[in-house]
């Protein structure tokens, strides 16, 4: 890898969310809502998972609120699988971050919400979608112009017509704030991609943000008799193969050695 190239990736995040039959109608079980928690909560201290923080313990039951987080150790690089009404994320943050070791990870932490309360599990096939997020940073140097590196950097182009700048009501000068998305439709697997790029402060340093994602229902690629935890684990296999081609495909060369980081 070269000297000055910092991996980019922030976060990689899978979600699983349920419950959802219509826009914002939700349905969900009296156990989903009652005991779920508490059921994961052992079937997660039986994996080693020893720390649970309640992150909202004032707030209602929302749904898709993410409201328990579960550690095996207070680390940064150690991933966190989070519980809320119908969602059910795996984080992992940049430091520690392998595919390998991450989706050994989404397959185990799966098992662990499986056997907290099994028929709960393969009974929300019909409601749930799934989605595989990669969030990553690009940092400006300080005499970088942000349209200068947007295009020195992305397979992508940003140009205003200089009538724009020409006109006297407006600033002729660009303000380097860019927020650029696109959708894409995903064929194997059934579902939809989603780019964004921004330009933002992120820990005091301006830069892109760049954030990949593949959403898809579950009753879009389950196949019949096929166990959901089975069919999650092949999803992930091709989303993130699609996801790693969008990457390379959208940077230039001079980020050629991180790719291998997604």
């Amino acid at each position: 890898m070269k000297d000055n190239i910092q991996i980019p990736l922030l976060e990689a995040v899978f979600e699983l969310r349920w419950g959802e039959k219509s826009s914002n109608q939700y349905i969900f079980t009296a156990d989903e809502q009652n005991l779920l928690a508490g059921q994961l909560s052992k079937s997660a201290k039986n994996s080693g998972y020893l720390i649970m923080e309640d992150l909202n313990p004032n707030l209602p039951k929302v749904p898709h609120i993410v409201r328990y987080r579960f550690l095996q150790k207070e680390d940064v690089s150690s991933p966190a699988f989070q519980l809320g009404l119908g969602i059910f994320t795996i984080n992992q943050m940049k430091e520690g971050y392998k595919w390998e070791s991450f989706k050994k990870t989404i397959d185990d932490n799966i098992i662990i919400l499986k056997e907290a309360n099994h028929n709960h599990f393969e009974n929300i096939k019909e409601t749930a979608r799934i989605v595989l997020n990669y969030q990553n940073i690009f940092y400006l140097d300080k005499n970088d112009k942000i349209e200068e590196f947007f295009e020195k950097n992305f397979n992508l182009k940003f140009q205003l017509p200089k009538e724009i700048l020409k006109n006297e009501n407006i600033c002729d000068k660009f303000n380097g704030d860019i927020i650029t998305s696109f959708t894409l439709n995903s064929l194997k697997p059934i579902g939809q991609i989603r780019v964004l790029i921004t330009t933002g402060m992120i820990n005091g340093k301006k830069g892109f943000i760049f954030t990949i994602s593949l959403e898809s229902k579950v009753s879009d690629f389950i196949e019949n008799h096929q166990n959901l935890d089975e069919a999650i684990s092949l999803w992930c296999e091709k989303s993130h193969s699609n996801i790693k081609y969008i990457f390379k495909t959208m940077l230039r060369n001079n980020y050629v050695d991180i790719i291998t980081t997604i």
